[in-house]
């Protein structure tokens, strides 16, 4: 049976591969790498538990609240534009967020939040427009065999991505002969990360 599943996820066409690879590299950056380290990062810049719940907070507020004119979007403009749209502010906001340095007064705690907000809104835009795009790039034959793959695929490599994130201080404060409470060994992972996203953008772009 294993064999078999495997032998229809290869037939899957070129635009559903495509998204699957897309899929995974969402889970890898912010379910593995940013769930692990933003909250260390976090705290490596003084921040208590107050404002790190805060901005958890603000970002599933905005992913909730952005979610119904994204589904309103996508149905006018095209759930392949709109995800499209949503890595690219995805890429903006995650890549941007670690980066808050010499920001005078409660400049750094906005740019934080900001930031996250932004993120949030291109993950709710993903997350909607996902769905329909897959649905209309497959077939009924395999349709059940390509969402099966999407599902399993973000949390496989969130898995990857939190056991990449847990090296990578380590190895970068030795690299840099940094402590591991230096923030720069958690900021410059998240960063990097980030830019993963990039690829998962350009596939997508139609040909």
């Amino acid at each position: 049976m294993t064999v078999s599943y495997l032998q229809k996820l290869h037939l899957l066409n070129h635009d559903v591969r495509r998204f699957l690879l897309t899929a995974a590299l969402v889970g890898f950056v912010w379910d593995g790498v940013r769930a692990v380290l933003l909250n260390l990062y976090l705290l490596r810049l003084g921040y208590g538990p107050e404002f790190i719940g805060l901005i958890n907070a603000v970002g599933l507020l905005v992913f909730a609240l952005a979610c119904l004119p994204a589904g309103a979007l996508g149905t006018r403009w095209g759930s392949q534009r709109l995800i499209l749209v949503a890595l690219g502010l995805l890429l903006l906001g995650s890549g941007l967020l670690p980066l808050p340095v010499g920001l005078p007064g409660r400049g750094q705690a906005w740019w934080l939040v900001v930031t996250m907000a932004v993120a949030y809104v291109g993950l709710a835009v993903y997350f909607v427009n996902g769905l329909p795009f897959l649905m209309g790039a497959t077939g009924p034959a395999d349709r059940d065999h390509a969402f099966a793959a999407q599902v399993a695929l973000t949390p496989l490599a969130a898995f990857a991505g939190s056991l990449v994130a847990g090296i990578l201080p380590g190895v970068i404060a030795a690299a840099l002969g940094l402590s591991l409470q230096d923030p720069m060994v958690y900021r410059y992972p998240l960063l990097l990360s980030s830019l993963l996203l990039l690829p998962g953008l350009l596939v997508l772009i139609p040909a």
